[in-house]
């Protein structure tokens, strides 16, 4: 590996944060915005599970319109989620919003004519639809959310700082290294892949060339907008119309970063059900236009990615930011847990407390009690509701305001 490579890698890693840290901050910002304002009981009502496959065309035609890229999408759909909506209809939303967007739709018209966006639309719409409807389906009578009614969470008026903890603290946070992750083999594929791969090594046959485009763009971070005009030049110098379909399909839907995240929130099968769904819904979306509609192109020359200018070197700043703030809790929390483990004389209380649905709702009350002086270490089972908590000086107002303030309660 040679120092200009290297040098290039970072200048690749550099740019792919420019280019994903402004819509990644705004999808945080959307889905802070959504829990702010939307009660949790009207997403469960609209898109909860019990609403079948109602709930995931309901997602799909909220989300298709929306300007969000494959990293901006992500803490939209896990914030819809953590509201109440249906596995099928947070799926359906993953997989047709990042392909589409008012922007995208103009851009694709514009480079590539009217079929051909009209037909990626339509495309985008379908699978998100099937996705969705297949996660649906795939779940067992055993695993159905119980869509609770009582609106006791939202009792009280949420406001700017909730917003900052559920969008920083509960999503980001949920899915930080795999984001880092996706930015650093985004980076190593466009440093070693050369520039005219597509041109000079794409095969003849269509289904093997739009194979090769899915392979490479499959775990790429590419923008839905400013791709396109990256697909209008790779058709005009040869590439079939139907690889330059299946790379703006399946290269905005998904990415190493959305993949992490989608395994992270839903586990391996819906993981599994999202890709088959982007990978068979591309290609046969790729080969039926490719057969049919030829597109028009314009002489527009291709753009660069843009990067925003001052807009996106502040919110890379702030999104490197956030990563060093939960790189080094998660330092701090790996140091005491060693701590714990060496110190016998610490003392340990055991309480079982009530309203935690999930992983972020344990991290939230983990953040909470570990911030007590006097306590070390705070174990938490979510299944149970069990609180193990650790330390020197145990304080149990503290710990039951604590507890209170973080939206739980203790179970006598």
């Amino acid at each position: 590996m040679s120092y200009e490579n290297l040098l290039l890698f970072f200048e690749n890693v550099w740019s792919t944060t420019l280019a994903l840290a402004p819509w990644l901050l705004f999808g945080f910002l959307i889905a802070g915005l959504l829990h702010v304002w939307v009660p949790d009981n009207f997403v469960k009502h609209h898109l909860g599970r019990k609403r079948g496959l109602l709930t995931v065309l309901k997602s799909v035609i909220f989300g298709v319109p929306m300007p969000l890229c494959s990293c901006g999408v992500i803490p939209t759909a896990l914030g819809i989620k953590k509201q109440g909506a249906g596995d099928g209809a947070a799926i359906g939303f993953l997989i047709s919003t990042p392909q589409t967007g008012v922007d995208s739709i103009m851009v694709s018209a514009s480079m590539l004519g009217w079929p051909f966006a009209v037909f990626k639309l339509a495309s985008a719409f379908v699978i998100g639809v099937v996705g969705g409807a297949w996660a649906h389906f795939s779940n067992s009578p055993s695993s159905n959310e119980t869509i609770d009614d009582d609106d006791s969470s939202n009792a009280r008026k949420r406001g700017i700082k909730d917003l900052f903890e559920f969008a920083v603290d509960d999503l980001f946070k949920m899915i930080w290294r795999w984001l880092v992750a996706g930015i650093f083999i985004s980076a190593a594929i466009t440093t070693w892949i050369p520039e005219d791969f597509f041109q000079t090594y794409l095969p003849d046959n269509i289904f093997a060339a739009m194979l090769v485009v899915l392979v490479i763009s499959l775990p790429m971070y590419v923008c839905a907008t400013a791709s396109v005009p990256i697909a209008a030049a790779l058709v005009a110098t040869g590439m079939p119309t139907g690889a330059a379909l299946v790379f703006l399909m399946a290269g905005p839907a998904s990415n190493v970063a959305t993949i992490g995240a989608v395994y992270k929130a839903f586990g391996m099968k819906k993981l599994l059900i999202y890709l088959t769904s982007i990978i068979v819904g591309s290609m046969l979306g790729g080969f039926l236009f490719n057969s049919v509609i030829i597109p028009t192109l314009s002489t527009q020359k291709p753009m660069e990615h843009p990067e925003g200018g001052w807009i996106s070197i502040i919110s890379a700043a702030v999104f490197i930011l956030l990563i060093l703030r939960f790189a080094l809790m998660e330092l701090k929390e790996a140091m005491s847990g060693r701590k714990v483990s060496s110190e016998k004389e610490l003392k340990t209380k055991t309480l079982t407390v009530s309203g935690m649905t999930c992983k972020n709702c344990a991290a939230k009350l983990k953040k909470a009690l570990e911030e007590i002086e006097g306590v070390a270490l705070a174990d938490i089972d979510v299944e149970s509701g069990k609180v193990d908590i650790s330390g020197a000086a145990l304080n149990d107002d503290s710990i039951a305001e604590s507890i209170a303030t973080a939206g739980f309660s203790i179970h006598p």
